[in-house]
């Protein structure tokens, strides 16, 4: 305690601002960490459960966003749009022979009101969502060779969710958040260190040059080296700030 009543208000403002830092940080990591969701178009929309609905929230583009989920049954309102409610049927006598997953493929049959938006295999694993069209009876091929997402346009704008997104979010949905700890310890080390510089300054300055010279006790810091101390006290705690922030994208 006496080392630090010794410290000049400089130094003790730096102290300050780098343990409320810290803490305020670890408060806004847990927050994040907590809130999963899934990731679309580049927003984080988080997931809440209620009354047997599912719904997954946030903003994309300025606006407000929201898959509402119920069983196999998922609504997407984005802005002043709603778009479905679409409803997947599952179907055996939908799937592909080129969907050939074993279990992991399932015959599956996409609507909206009476439209059919798509009807073949879906294959969900943790990694990857294919889904594999069925053959349309009038071109006489015999099935579609090759996985793709489908897309529902409206308006001439591709605004609709896909129906790999809607496949998802009722069979496996991939949740994620912000915030990684890693990065909360980076900056609270680069903000200990800092501490322990500003708290030990003398020390750290004789014990560096003890390796150098003879005499490192009798040693006094030049103006300059005092003016780099004050520096690195300036810049350190900017550095933790922008691993802190970072790390919460």
């Amino acid at each position: 305690m006496e080392r630090l009543r010794q410290l000049n208000i400089f130094q003790k403002t730096v102290l300050i601002v780098m343990v409320i830092m810290t803490v305020s940080f670890a408060a806004a990591y847990h927050r994040a960490v907590s809130r999963e969701g899934v990731r679309y178009r580049g927003a984080l929309l988080v997931r809440q459960e209620q009354n047997w609905i599912t719904t997954y929230s946030g903003r994309i583009g300025g606006d407000g966003a929201c898959f509402r989920v119920s069983g196999s049954t998922v609504e997407f309102i984005w802005g002043d749009r709603t778009y479905g409610p679409y409803v997947i049927r599952e179907d055996p006598a939908a799937e592909t022979a080129d969907a050939d997953w074993g279990e992991l493929s399932r015959g599956i049959e996409i609507t909206c009101a009476d439209d059919i938006l798509f009807r073949g295999s879906a294959v969900i694993t943790s990694d990857v969502c294919f889904l594999y069209a069925e053959a349309d009876p009038a071109s006489g091929t015999a099935e579609a060779p090759w996985a793709f997402p489908v897309t529902v346009t409206s308006g001439g704008e591709r605004t609709a969710p896909d129906m790999e997104t809607i496949v998802r979010l009722v069979y496996d949905p991939v949740l994620t958040h912000r915030g990684e700890w890693g990065a909360w310890l980076a900056g609270a080390l680069i903000c200990c260190l800092s501490s322990l510089s500003v708290i030990f300054s003398e020390e750290l300055f004789r014990l560096r040059l003890s390796f150098l010279i003879r005499d490192a006790q009798g040693a006094e810091p030049s103006d300059i080296q005092i003016a780099g101390r004050y520096f690195s006290w300036c810049v350190m705690p900017l550095i933790a700030l922008t691993v802190f922030v970072l790390g919460l994208r």
